[in-house]
């Protein structure tokens, strides 16, 4: 396996991460089931934080699934420009499905970190899938892939930590 190959592997595997694993959703309560992909928003009378826990499961569910039809062996820079374009536009709907959302008023700085972590990461992905096709561009492209990729999987993990912190503290 190439040194190309690995990266956009590694690349593919953290944007599963970030996510959510492809298990609709990092926001966990102990005893709580995944968020199926496609949920609707809670009943009438549950709490907002509830709908809107729902409803970030609900994008990363969608990013999963995005990531999952994208080519993780791309043997020519053209392909991985097309891997990385099509990561780019999964993240560039994530960011949109978040920045629709209203947060509750006592996480709206997390969320709004997330929406901002997500068009960088979206802008990092187009940069690399545009350098990618350019002479001796594979090996620069893969190497913005994953980085972007790491960086936005860490900050993307540790922002909904905080989120899932404030409004299981909310509730207690």
């Amino acid at each position: 396996m190439g040194a190309l190959t690995r990266r956009v592997l590694a690349a593919t595997g953290l944007a599963l991460a970030l996510a959510g694993c492809g298990d609709a959703t990092l926001l966990r309560r102990p005893g709580a089931s995944p968020t199926p992909p496609g949920a609707a928003a809670s009943p009438a009378g549950a709490s907002a934080e509830s709908d809107y826990l729902t409803q970030l499961g609900a994008d990363q569910a969608r990013l999963a699934a995005a990531v999952k039809q994208i080519a993780t062996r791309p043997r020519t820079p053209a392909a991985l420009a097309r891997a990385a374009d099509r990561l780019a536009g999964a993240a560039r709907e994530l960011h949109l499905g978040l920045a629709a959302i209203t947060p509750p008023s006592a996480v709206a700085a997390q969320h709004a970190r997330l929406v901002e972590i997500t068009g960088v990461y979206a802008l990092a992905l187009d940069r690399a899938a545009r350098i990618a096709v350019t002479p001796g561009g594979g090996r620069t492209a893969s190497y913005i892939l994953t980085a972007a990729t790491n960086t936005a999987s860490r900050m993307f993990t540790a922002t909904i930590a905080e989120i899932d912190s404030t409004l299981g503290a909310s509730r207690t």
